[in-house]
């Protein structure tokens, strides 16, 4: 199978050939911080399978250590895929490729229902929240308006 991706501008087009080694999602420090959220979802290829079809001009390095080389879209700032020359793989970020995130949509589809629940749960506990301090509030001010009682 043959997945195709591109950067946010479209100028950078890459296709991977085949299946991938692995996938998953990464919670590190680093993924984190790269990737601008809490979790950044990979796919593992071997180096033959993954090949820029266009714009391969704009496409930049940043190396921070010798693990890993991550690409990205110089016109853009688009992230691509990051090489890893121990591993003998590239990480083609799974979001830039939507035939293999459309594989994978039962994964996905799980996460957006569990973050809903998570977001219902809190407005949940806000309002809850909300409703008690405005209560406690309205008790403070109301014992606050009573004369004292004399002795």
């Amino acid at each position: 199978m043959v997945h195709k991706g591109q950067c946010f501008c479209g100028a950078v087009e890459i296709e991977v050939t085949g299946e991938p080694e692995g996938m998953g999602y990464c919670h590190c420090r680093s993924c984190r911080s790269w990737s601008g959220g809490p979790v950044n979802a990979f796919s593992l290829w071997k180096p033959e399978a993954v090949k820029v079809t266009a714009g391969n001009e704009y496409l930049a390095t940043f190396q921070k250590t010798p693990q890993s080389q991550r690409q990205y879209c110089a016109k853009c700032g688009g992230h691509l895929m990051t090489n890893h020359p121990a591993l003998t793989l590239i990480d083609v970020f799974a979001a830039t490729m939507e035939s293999l995130l459309g594989a994978s949509t039962k994964a996905f589809d799980q996460m957006s229902s569990i973050a809903k629940q998570f977001s219902d749960l809190a407005e949940s506990n806000m309002k809850a929240a909300s409703a008690a301090t405005t209560k406690a509030v309205s008790a403070t001010a109301a014992a606050a308006k009573k004369p004292a009682a004399k002795k």
